[in-house]
């Protein structure tokens, strides 16, 4: 699967502002493709570190792994799919069809991992 073509179908998807792929560990962006608003930076270190406590949480609730994680605010959307030791995170408007979102992160988090 070509990254760039599978971050496009993401961005396609009518209300996503963007997809990044994460360095896991470091909270640090290994490719992004966002609208310029965005700072890619920041919401990947956001997501990174919400992953990795969410992640705690499921281990000691022995959930076991956790695979995805999904934030609802008042003003948009940040889903994180878990891709081995990468991250696929997305940034929508509330606007935005999440199952789909869900679908193709995880077709892009399972090509990654």
């Amino acid at each position: 699967m070509d990254l760039r073509e599978a971050m496009g179908r993401l961005n396609g998807i009518p209300g996503v502002q963007g997809a990044i792929i994460v360095d896991g560990e470091d909270g640090i962006p290994v490719e992004a493709d966002v609208m310029e608003h965005i700072r890619a930076p920041v919401v990947a270190a956001l997501a990174a570190q919400l992953f990795r406590r969410a992640a705690r949480s499921a281990q000691a609730a022995q959930f076991h792994e956790l695979r995805s994680l999904q934030l609802e605010a008042e003003l948009g959307n940040v889903f994180v799919a878990a891709a081995g030791p990468l991250l696929v995170v997305v940034v929508s408007d509330q606007d935005a069809n999440l199952g789909l979102v869900r679908v193709e992160a995880a077709r892009l988090a399972e090509a990654l991992a």
